[in-house]
């Protein structure tokens, strides 16, 4: 397996690591996008939405081909970061992962362990696991 995978975290105990979207683990080949999010109300500073194919719809297309469907993560952002350079940090560390030989897990955001791969995250607001497609 020579792929780059992207690790998440939402819960702050490592024990409480049960259930769908308290951790999920994307191959980088399944990222979709990331864009700036105002679905975090109350929080310390910006966040943006991660966007993924879906691990359970790989293809991320219903039946019908009428409605798309992604997986997403909810980042929130340091009240210093902008969105613009979480994405432009998000890239290099990626881009300096897939350089390295026998690099393919990278911590994006662990709120168990406070582990972030930038200072400029905060923590992990929400993991979002599309159902099964009818």
């Amino acid at each position: 397996m020579n792929e780059l995978y992207l690790y998440f975290r939402t819960v702050a105990a490592a024990n409480d690591d049960e259930l769908t979207g308290d951790s999920c683990c994307f191959p980088l080949s399944s990222f979709a996008g990331i864009e700036p999010t105002s679905a975090v109300t109350n929080t310390v500073g910006n966040a943006v939405t991660i966007y993924f194919k879906s691990i359970i719809n790989y293809d991320g297309v219903d039946t019908d081909n009428t409605a798309l469907h992604s997986d997403q993560v909810i980042v929130v952002l340091d009240s210093t970061a902008t969105v613009k350079s979480f994405m432009e940090e998000f890239v290099e560390a990626t881009n300096l992962a897939q350089a390295k030989l026998n690099k393919n897990f990278l911590v994006i955001a662990d709120d168990s362990s406070s582990e972030y791969f930038s200072s400029s995250i905060n923590n992990v607001n929400a993991v979002t696991i599309q159902t099964i497609l009818a």
